[in-house]
């Protein structure tokens, strides 16, 4: 009966130490201030439903205004092999409606608007990274 145990310890072990590391992001510091009233090259925060590429975190961050009160921040370095062949995201040609950002290179394709979940591509398995962010309505504080 001891041995089924250690043998299946050392499947699970096996099993779990198997994942693909290129879907690992590495942590980087981000700490960033901005306040979206008097600077205007975040003047189009402003508006609900608008997004805005800024410098920071791996491959830059997508600010995203998802309401009044709440915006959203999201690494642009796809979750698929993020320091490889992959580029950063990018937003999509088409209909804004959809706030769909992808990576050219590995065809993922992201939604903004829902948690940057994954709307298609074989090659990501996660959403993108979601930094925390503080927003009082005129100063949005963006970290990890």
């Amino acid at each position: 009966m001891k041995i089924n145990y250690i043998l299946v310890f050392f499947l699970l072990l096996i099993f779990f130490s198997c994942k693909d590391d290129r879907d690992k992001l590495p942590n980087v510091a981000v700490d960033i201030y901005i306040n979206i009233l008097s600077d205007p090259n975040y003047s189009d925060l402003q508006t609900v439903g608008n997004s805005i590429p800024i410098t920071g975190g791996i491959k830059g961050i997508f600010l995203y205004r998802k309401s009044q009160s709440e915006i959203q921040a999201y690494e642009r370095a796809c979750t698929f092999d993020p320091e490889g062949k992959c580029q950063r995201v990018i937003w999509e040609n088409g209909n804004s409606s959809d706030i769909i950002v992808v990576d050219t290179t590995c065809n993922s394709r992201f939604l903004m608007a829902s948690d940057g979940i994954i709307l298609e591509g074989s090659s990501a398995k996660m959403p993108l990274k979601q930094y925390n962010v503080v927003f009082n309505g005129e100063i949005v504080y963006i970290s990890n």
